[in-house]
């Protein structure tokens, strides 16, 4: 039994179902203390013992003994005297007997019976405010009791066997600890609920399972989530570096994509997600920084001329030269790349024309100005807009050698997986895969790395993979 996906369940909602726990457990806690603030009345008990038997006593004029002739005779005698020491005749005579005010109801309230065991004893308890008033409460209620049973000439006896005077009971809360126990568990259980319904309503890609059965291609890398430097000083060479998880994901990302492309080289490649937001600049900018590390010349390119990002992210200015001035200005390839701190790495930012030239993406000079990247760099990522908000996505991956898709874990539905993979080979474009950024799982990031290299190597030619 494969055990790694309730694994990946626990590690993704770990929080929400602690948060469950703990709110519930709190919201018990605040309950039981207004409980309290709002009854600071003390509570006295007084309590009588009664000794139940099925023969009168022989003292009692014209008593005749009681044969038992069923076993539950006696269950059945106490459950009777049990129930006529709460009625509404005793409590009245009690009431009357005493010479107080409260009411039969009042009393009646006041009256607990119950039996001890399996024995033939039977406890009444009354409360009161005082214990001036529950002890002689107690007591009346046994007499007036007595009283009725005589009158009526009802079978059996009942003997006082034990007075407990009246005692104050404790204010503390009986099972406080079982309670709150019971209480942690239904929280815990609430908060299973409403995962449970997320999971199961919810069309979101949850992991590398449900992004390849959405899609049928293989998920390249998983990149856990990280956070970015605040300041926004470039991209990977000082942010990812402080993860590890993140940076051998990326070099996960590079070699998978290299085992792709060994055979069948493809040398611009772009990068893009369905919607803003999953997560493409950061992946093409971290690829390419990959890229550069491994010794080979790179350009990474802004094409992203509605919403650049690029410039910012390795903290070239935003105004100078770039993609969409060449297009229009048709400048040479020396007028629009520009170096970066990385090693190995430059950049051609989306220029200061942006969203204005976007229709000249299909012109030949956007396919001149790739060839001129293609005769200086060994590699050119294109950083491309949302394949379903715009058709400048699938243009520019029709003039690329090959395609890597990027979702986001919890945001990019199932059907907008397909659908970017169905729009990318509509248009003729060779996808290597996907990149599924933000994964909770963390566990299975270096287990997809492996199984997609295996998997890749079982689909190469024996003479290849010799």
């Amino acid at each position: 039994m494969d055990a790694t996906p309730y694994i990946t369940f626990a590690h993704r909602w770990w929080w929400l179902l602690l948060t469950g726990t703990v709110l519930s457990i709190a919201a018990y806690g605040v309950a039981v203390q207004l409980r309290d603030d709002g009854d600071h009345t003390p509570v006295f008990s007084a309590s009588e013992t009664l000794f139940v038997s099925l023969t009168p006593r022989t003292d009692t004029p014209g008593a005749q003994p009681i044969t038992v002739d069923q076993p539950w005779d006696m269950d059945r005698l106490l459950a009777t005297y049990a129930l006529m020491l709460k009625s509404d005749s005793v409590a009245q005579r009690a009431a009357a007997d005493l010479g107080v005010a409260n009411t039969s109801d009042d009393i009646r309230r006041r009256i607990t019976t119950g039996t001890v065991g399996t024995t033939q004893l039977l406890r009444l308890r009354v409360t009161a405010a005082s214990p001036i008033d529950a002890s002689p409460l107690a007591t009346g209620i046994v007499r007036a009791f007595q009283e009725v049973r005589a009158e009526q000439a009802l079978p059996g006896n009942a003997v006082v066997t034990e007075t407990s005077p009246a005692s104050l009971e404790a204010q503390s809360h009986n099972n406080m600890l079982l309670n709150t126990l019971i209480v942690a568990v239904a929280g815990f259980f609430a908060a299973a609920g409403l995962i449970f319904v997320f999971e199961y309503v919810s069309d979101s890609v949850r992991d590398a399972r449900d992004v390849e059965a959405a899609s049928g291609v293989a998920v390249l890398a998983a990149i856990p989530r990280w956070r970015a430097n605040r300041r926004g000083q470039r991209a990977l060479g000082i942010d990812v570096e402080r993860n590890s998880a993140a940076l051998e994901a990326y070099r996960s990302l590079r070699t998978n994509a290299g085992l792709k492309t060994k055979h069948d080289d493809a040398q611009v490649i772009v990068i893009a997600g369905a919607a803003s937001g999953d997560g493409a600049t950061t992946t093409a900018a971290n690829y390419a920084v990959s890229l550069a590390h491994s010794g080979r010349s790179v350009a990474i390119v802004d094409a992203n001329l509605r919403t650049p990002a690029l410039g910012g992210l390795f903290g070239v200015a935003g105004d100078v030269n770039g993609l969409g001035d060449a297009l229009i200005r048709d400048l040479p390839i020396g007028h629009v790349v520009r170096p970066t701190a990385v090693n190995g790495l430059s950049i051609v930012t989306a220029g200061s024309q942006g969203a204005m030239v976007s229709d000249l993406l299909e012109t030949p000079r956007f396919g001149a100005l790739l060839d001129g990247l293609r005769a200086r760099f060994d590699a050119i990522v294109i950083d491309a807009p949302p394949l379903l908000e715009a058709t400048d996505a699938t243009v520019i991956a029709a003039q690329a050698d090959a395609a890597i898709a990027v979702v986001r874990c919890d945001r990019t539905t199932r059907a907008d997986t397909a659908s970017m993979v169905q729009t990318l080979r509509r248009a003729d474009v060779r996808v290597l895969g996907i990149v599924l950024n933000g994964d909770n799982s963390g566990l299975r990031a270096r287990r997809i790395a492996l199984a997609t290299y295996a998997r890749q190597l079982r689909e190469m030619p024996e003479d290849r993979a010799a």
